[in-house]
């Protein structure tokens, strides 16, 4: 907890990765995905049944659990209008027998013929006076990790005084090394790095305590 703070306290620490060469450490970073639940997000508050019909659900029905039919298909409205403005891509959408314009200030996030598709997809549904963009939960299950882990927390059944937790190191190691990887490991506690090795799926990834070879 920060001594003498005036304003909104920052709380959290910093991973700092080293590298000799930036761009060699740019191919050999591996993007890692977090599964997402979508089980009380109000924004996945529709569903499609088997013969089309789609239907808003209410929020009551999402806090206390509704029970989406089992063919059913999940989704959520997303807005169409783009982070820049083109004049060009300012036309009416034919969408259910009726024309469709962006909103004043807005244009579509594609040209005619990829309106188009989404029409003949299906992947367009009004929401007030505007078209919005169909996005399934399925196919969107996973959400790239980035900066910010606030699923993680301090380690637990301490050997250190200073002690990284297991998660942490586990998302560290996995971002950058693949199967057959030469691994140096700055700490003594083997059996316990070959638990997490085994438990992600990459026995290929060889560790060599650094504190035994120095002896």
């Amino acid at each position: 907890m920060p001594l003498g703070s005036s304003f909104l306290e920052r709380m959290g620490d910093f991973i700092i990765w080293y590298s000799k060469d930036k761009e060699a450490a740019q191919k050999k970073y591996r993007q890692l995905y977090r599964l997402q639940d979508y089980a009380e997000d109000f924004h996945w508050n529709n569903i499609e049944l088997m013969d089309g019909t789609r239907i808003k659900l209410s929020k009551n029905q999402i806090q206390e659990g509704f029970e989406i039919p089992k063919d059913a298909r999940r989704f959520r409205l997303v807005s169409l209008w783009p982070a820049s403005f083109s004049a060009n891509a300012v036309f009416p959408v034919k969408f259910r027998a009726k024309n469709w314009w962006p909103a004043e200030g807005q244009c579509w996030p594609t040209p005619p013929d990829g309106m188009q598709r989404l029409v003949n997809s299906n992947l367009l549904e009004s929401e007030g006076n505007y078209l919005r963009r169909v996005l399934y939960a399925q196919g969107s299950e996973f959400s790239k990790l980035t900066t910010d882990w606030i699923d993680t927390i301090g380690a637990r059944d301490q050997i250190y005084v200073v002690e990284t937790s297991h998660k942490v190191i586990e998302r560290c190691m996995l971002m950058c090394t693949d199967p057959g990887d030469l691994v140096l490991d700055p700490h003594v506690v083997v059996e316990q790095r070959l638990l997490w090795r085994n438990s992600w799926g990459v026995g290929g990834l060889r560790l060599i305590p650094v504190a035994w070879q120095l002896h």
